[in-house]
């Protein structure tokens, strides 16, 4: 678990000014939420598997996807069927 992480995927999901700024400085969004860019930059490039690795809840995920309006079964699909239900 990764609340930090998991916060930040919720505001980025419902807010898409946040998602472009995060564009435009991902630094500075990485430290007021307290993650590392790497974490910003996986958010904002919607790598769920990378954010699903680092903790981030399934359904967080499945928001981020819908607000960015991507196949989560693309990404998430591939992983063993251990992985897609673990939470940690």
């Amino acid at each position: 678990m990764n609340l930090r992480l998991d916060r930040l995927v919720r505001q980025m999901a419902r807010d898409p000014d946040l998602l472009r700024r995060a564009g435009d400085d991902p630094v500075a969004v990485a430290a007021a939420a307290g993650v590392t860019v790497e974490d910003v930059t996986d958010v904002m490039l919607v790598d769920l598997a990378a954010l699903h690795a680092r903790g981030v809840h399934p359904l967080l995920l499945m928001q981020l996807a819908g607000a960015t309006h991507t196949d989560p079964m693309e990404q998430l699909g591939s992983l063993p069927k251990d992985e897609r239900t673990r939470t940690k």
